[in-house]
């Protein structure tokens, strides 16, 4: 009790309070070695990507400490053998609306980050987990996630959970909102109207974020390199007005390509963009699905439900149309090329 009462008469007198205690720091994250398995870097050297090889892998935390065949391994560190494995970086999905559900079928098959296009705004902020605040993305095995939270739509919109611009103005209003909430990039639905789509890109660009989507309706390869629009989805924005993926050629997608390109002729200005193709919806429909595939341990009942429903659809279409397979091999070769 004396000490206590003292304390308020001490700090009156002029008397140095002793300074807290330091946080006793944390240990060092123990180091990981990662030994005998043939290394993907994907670094590249010019045009070309370094080569496989066998080597050694040092991890600390979420960093990599070193590459190579002949680095030196810490006497403390944890060996762990992958010889006869091979060791990539983790892969990027580069589209999806990302839901938790799907976070142990990502990692065990090498997806370590996924660019969510647009989700529930709430959810996806949580799930994100920026900064580390609400604990998400250390809950269990998941992606890491690059986010744009709500997709933009116009008037009536595709999904309940996207951001209704009918206007610029209205863009104008709601984006500053969304600015607030630190995403990382803007996504929107092909339902924005024209004007509404130039005023997203003016004011993404901005605060410093890119624009992505697909093609909209009306608007050709021309305007779409023009806007200064960063990146598209799907391979869309391409084709001709007239033509489908089932007859269009490689010369006919020439012009819209070289849109973006620079290199008709007549525009020396380069333009690029870049582009997110899906290819993989196109040649997963082709594959007769099997009846029980091991990825639905992964999932729980309504994805399966899901998953079973699209499986038994695409089931019918091959047996009825019989130029099913036959036009879609074609979509999926001319995609590719």
């Amino acid at each position: 009790f004396a000490a206590i009462l003292l304390a308020p008469i001490l700090l009156t007198l002029g008397q140095d309070a002793a300074p807290p205690a330091p946080a006793p720091k944390p240990p060092p994250l123990k180091v990981i070695a990662l030994v005998g398995g043939i290394v993907h870097t994907m670094v590249s050297s010019g045009a070309e990507v370094a080569p496989a090889q066998v080597a050694t892998v040092l991890l600390q935390g979420d960093r990599i400490l070193a590459v190579g065949p002949s680095i030196e391994i810490p006497a403390d560190a944890a060996r762990v053998d992958v010889t006869g494995k091979h060791v990539i970086p983790g892969l990027i999905d580069a589209m999806v609306n990302h839901d938790a559900d799907h976070d142990r079928l990502y990692v065990t098959a090498g997806v370590t980050l996924v660019r969510d296009v647009g989700n529930e705004l709430a959810r996806i902020l949580m799930d994100r987990d920026k900064g580390g605040k609400s604990g998400a993305r250390v809950h269990g095995p998941g992606p890491a996630i690059y986010s744009c939270g709500a997709v933009l739509d116009g008037a009536p919109p595709s999904t309940t959970s996207a951001v209704v611009l009918d206007t610029p103005e209205k863009a104008e209003e709601n984006l500053s909102r969304l600015f607030a909430l630190d995403l990382d990039f803007l996504s929107f639905h092909a339902g924005l109207s024209e004007p509404v789509w130039r005023k997203v890109i003016q004011i993404g660009h901005e605060g410093k974020l890119q624009v992505w989507g697909p093609k909209l309706p009306g608007v050709d390869a021309a305007k779409i390199a023009a806007s200064g629009q960063d990146g598209l989805y799907h391979l869309e924005a391409f084709l001709p007005e007239d033509k489908g993926w089932t007859d269009v050629t490689l010369d006919d997608l020439k012009p819209g390509i070289e849109a973006f390109t620079g290199k008709h002729p007549n525009d020396k200005t380069a333009k690029t963009i870049a582009v997110t193709p899906t290819l993989a919806v196109f040649a997963k429909r082709l594959i007769d699905p099997p009846k029980v595939p091991p990825e639905l341990a992964y999932l729980s009942p309504i994805y399966v439900q899901s998953w079973i429903a699209d499986a038994g659809m695409r089931g019918k279409l091959m047996i009825e149309d019989k130029n099913f397979l036959a036009n879609g091999l074609r979509v999926v070769d001319v995609q590719g090329k």
